[in-house]
């Protein structure tokens, strides 16, 4: 099986259909005295494990504490890593984040309000605040990284980029039209060659990295009036996808592609018995392109409302009322896991999880990781499975660290039964470092992993 450095797909289990139930539970303590917030909900998924930045609650106080903790999520656990260290003597300015990126070499660039620019690569954190002091910014409102491992920053009026050495300042918002330092426009996003962000709240704007230079974009034709604002524009499979207002007061839905717009608003129409959305809206799609809708409501007793619309357009309402959420609902990014499970960060308090049933497959396509153990596990550990005779031939057993970086792939000592179709796979890793490790099974066909912790 062909290695590489991240090989995120290995992680995934596929199905061709996707059925919801209303099953959801909400997931943010941390410990007995404690539960997670999710800042600005910035999430990344390597395979099951999700990496984001938060706060811990005090519980009893009900009040958040100072420090800023980097959190890995996984098996229904949280591991906290401390920013205190790093910006102790500064995190009282900077309070919260106002970019979390990873990059191509899966290094993390995090930016903090009033200033303050950091890069973490493993356990290695990097202050960039001389690069910050010394182009006068005095907030970064958005980033993006190229292929080439080039930083783009948004700050206020400005766009720069960052090659590693130097800082150029590609668009100064006092002298070029285009760009217009409105809070709202404080996302970046890259398309090709070219990175787009939102001008004066209402109007698509991009600069061209091989031409150099800053245009504007048509928005969408079938708009009459000129008085239209974006509120959100999210990047999806390389189309952006926005919401915004209009002179009726609706919210309304679109997508772009790099070439044209598409009227999405049958969505919404989906949604509201055809009527205009006149609701707060905000989404997210999964990896399978279901699409999350969460609907706000203060005119209605039952305030906010969660939605799914798969590809065929079939809606599933998601009843989360009895599960003691504190604050309003917030959708940002819509996270699967290999047993089905969605992850919905939900801002202040934690993960939203909806429980999917299970793919039936055909008996030929069979295999299940049943168990393994011990876990953790010094230099041996087996796994319990499950697969098809035919398919036995084919197993292979894979090891990644936690950024999704090969380990190696095992020879496993195998008892099978064949009458049965179950076996034990005996693993030898007693030349790996202690540590969280992802253990992939593989019949050729599917994935199934677990978590591995060597000590």
């Amino acid at each position: 099986m062909k290695k590489s450095c991240l090989l995120i797909s290995l992680f995934f289990i596929l199905s061709s259909s996707m059925c919801f139930s209303a099953e959801i539970k909400i997931f943010d303590k941390f410990d007995d005295n404690h539960r997670i917030s999710i800042r600005g909900a910035y999430c990344y998924n390597f395979g099951d494990t999700i990496i984001f930045y938060g706060n811990l609650w005090n519980n009893s106080k009900d009040s958040i504490m100072k420090d800023l903790y980097l959190f890995y999520y996984y098996n229904n656990h949280f591991i906290k890593f401390g920013l205190h260290e790093i910006i102790q003597d500064t995190l009282v300015s900077y309070n919260y984040l106002t970019g979390f990126l990873k990059d191509k070499d899966n290094s993390f660039w995090f930016s903090f309000n009033g200033g303050g620019l950091y890069k973490q690569t493993g356990t290695k954190f990097t202050v960039y605040d001389s690069l910050i002091k010394a182009n006068s910014i005095k907030q970064i409102d958005a980033m993006t990284v190229d292929n080439d491992g080039n930083l783009f920053i948004k700050s206020n009026a400005k766009l720069l980029v960052y090659d590693g050495k130097d800082c150029k300042l590609l668009i100064d918002g006092a002298s070029n039209k285009y760009f217009h330092p409105y809070p709202a426009g404080g996302k970046l996003h890259k398309i090709d060659d070219k990175i787009y962000f939102i001008n004066h709240m209402i109007t698509l704007a991009y600069y061209d990295i091989k031409e150099k230079k800053v245009d504007t974009v048509s928005f969408y034709k079938n708009i009459k009036s000129s008085n239209y604002q974006i509120s959100d524009f999210k990047l999806y499979d390389e189309s952006l996808y926005f919401i915004y207002t209009n002179n009726d007061e609706a919210f309304h839905f679109a997508k772009y592609d790099g070439n044209q717009f598409t009227n999405l608003d049958f969505y919404f129409n989906l949604l509201n018995d055809g009527k205009p959305m006149k609701n707060f809206v905000n989404l997210a799609f999964d990896k399978n392109k279901n699409l999350y809708v969460k609907i706000h409501s203060s005119d209605t007793p039952n305030g906010d409302s969660i939605f799914v619309i798969d590809k065929d357009l079939n809606k599933t309402s998601i009843n989360y009322r009895n599960i003691g959420l504190k604050s309003e609902i917030t959708i940002s990014h819509a996270i699967t896991l290999s047993n089905g499970e969605v992850y919905l960060p939900n801002g202040y308090e934690g993960f939203l999880i909806i429980t999917n049933p299970t793919s039936v497959e055909t008996p030929s396509n069979q295999l299940f990781m049943n168990r393994l153990y011990p876990n953790p596990a010094r230099d041996r550990f087996s796994i319990d499975f499950g697969v098809e005779p035919v398919n036995l031939g084919s197993m292979k057993v894979e090891i990644y660290d936690y950024l999704g970086r090969s380990a190696g792939e095992l020879n496993p000592e195998i008892v099978y039964d064949s009458s049965t179709g179950n076996g034990t796979m005996k693993c030898e890793a007693g030349n790996l470092p202690k540590g969280m490790y992802i253990v992939v099974l593989s019949n050729g066909k599917y994935n199934r992993t677990m978590t591995l912790f060597l000590n």
